[in-house]
């Protein structure tokens, strides 16, 4: 009877150890993974932060750019046809055209980094709610015709995302620090 009890108590004993054992190693995967996640966002929110700069850059090279050839078009009209101004017109209607295409390039990569930026929450999260607000906010603001893009959108979704970023580390910290301690 006590050899059975013994058997019996070791066997439970190794059964919890394992188990503690198994469930510390599925908890440091979970932080392993969840690293990783926050890497890939990290990244994937800086390479949207400059794509929206870009669709600034080049929105408003086109608006300068057009504001330049309607004065050389009004120069053109109003001092008997300047020598050198068709020319001008010209370049500045080709310079218009390339910062537009690099402006609906820019803006592709922007639609293409925040759909990727959405595939890391879930739908209707809390936490990221207001960021896709302000990323629509933007995309309003590449609809209108203005000279350049207003820079509140873009600075708070900025900041936005360094509030996820640090509250998502909080966790991964949190998580990393209590596996360390259950051990």
């Amino acid at each position: 009877l006590l050899t059975v009890t013994i058997v019996l108590g070791s066997a439970i004993v190794t059964y919890k150890v394992q188990m503690k054992g198994k469930k510390a190693e599925h908890e440091n995967k979970i932080s392993e993974f969840r690293h990783h996640w926050l890497q890939e966002l990290r990244e994937t929110a800086s390479e949207l932060i400059k794509t929206m700069h870009l669709c600034q850059l080049h929105y408003m090279r086109r608006a300068i750019v057009l504001d330049f050839k309607r004065s050389a078009e009004t120069n053109f009209h109003t001092s008997n046809r300047i020598k050198g101004t068709t020319e001008q017109i010209n370049s500045f209607m080709e310079q218009s055209k390339t910062h537009y295409e690099n402006f609906l390039e820019a803006r592709s990569n922007f639609y293409g980094l925040e759909a990727k930026l959405k595939m890391f929450f879930k739908n209707e999260d809390d936490a990221s709610k207001v960021l896709f607000t302000l990323l629509d906010n933007f995309k309003n603001e590449m609809q209108k015709d203005r000279h350049c893009l207003d820079d509140a959108p873009l600075n708070s979704a900025v900041a936005e995302l360094q509030k996820i970023l640090k509250d998502e580390w909080e966790v991964t910290k949190k998580r990393s620090w209590l596996n360390s301690q259950q051990k």
